[in-house]
């Protein structure tokens, strides 16, 4: 029989809660009394905002859209530090789905597209490709700095964008055809539009 103390901690039975942090709680959030809370409540696991959409710590990533109301707080180790202390694993949270400001004016071609060639977009922020760059190459990046930074046990991503599965839409990906010209190669269920990368070399659709 295997003892419970030779089962590595995420095999086992966890209580997990999430703070589901937006851009204005920085200015507003106590941690000390949300710890405490957490802890009555025997929680095992705690996940919180870290990056991505919306950075809650100070990042020195090129494009991390920071939130602008952070001033001199540091909520993800503010959080890292009291979880542990009570005893709780942390997660990071990382939205992976989409982004807003300097990214997507440098780099268009790694967001999605309507079937009129606007970006697609929810709540101000801009839809990304998952099969562009934002996905393989940036994000990687957000993780790396985002452990780096704190003491976490791992990331749980969060709404990653594939239309078909959360909207009307069906996605559509874009293939260098051999004439060299972009070929959209919607699914069968699109309905009232077609969302697809932004650049003609996305890699998800071969003939």
């Amino acid at each position: 029989m295997v003892s419970n103390d030779s089962i590595p901690w995420h095999a086992k039975p966890l209580r997990l809660a999430q703070i589901n942090l937006n851009e204005m709680d920085p200015q507003r959030l106590d941690v000390e009394q949300w710890i405490s809370y957490l802890s009555q409540s025997k929680v095992d696991v705690l996940s919180f905002n870290v990056g991505g959409a919306v950075a809650f710590y100070p990042s020195t990533l090129h494009g991390h859209n920071i939130t602008p109301f952070l001033g001199s707080r540091d909520p993800v180790q503010e959080l890292t530090s009291a979880a542990r202390e009570k005893g709780m694993k942390v997660l990071a949270r990382l939205d992976f789905n989409r982004t807003k400001g300097v990214l997507y004016y440098e780099h268009p071609d790694w967001f999605t597209i309507d079937h009129h060639g606007k970006p697609v977009m929810h709540y101000g922020f801009y839809d990304a490709c998952p099969s562009g760059p934002y996905y393989s190459e940036f994000m990687p990046s957000v993780i790396r700095e985002s452990w780096s930074a704190t003491v976490l046990k791992g990331s749980l991503p969060s709404t990653v964008t594939i239309p078909p599965l959360r909207s009307r839409y069906a996605i559509a990906f874009i293939a260098s055809a051999p004439s060299g010209r972009p070929k959209e190669r919607p699914f069968p269920t699109a309905r009232n539009g077609t969302i697809r990368c932004g650049t003609a070399t996305c890699a998800g659709v071969t003939e």
